[in-house]
């Protein structure tokens, strides 16, 4: 079975709040986008999917 990506944010995201897209925060990454500089998508606080640029995130192990 596939491992999961995790993200620790690294700098606070221009997007709602409501989302908790806040430095420091940690996420799963759901998909990887191929086209748009490698954008990795993870479903943020409400529920919605968002989506940060390598730039903004390191990744974690487990």
């Amino acid at each position: 079975m596939m491992k999961k990506l995790k993200i620790k944010l690294i700098v606070d995201l221009p997007i709602d709040a409501k989302h908790g897209a806040i430095k420091g925060a940690e996420f799963e990454v759901t998909s990887v986008s191929v086209r748009r500089q490698k954008l990795h998508y993870f479903i943020g606080k409400t529920g919605e999917e968002c989506g940060a640029f390598p730039r903004e995130f390191e990744i974690i192990q487990d």
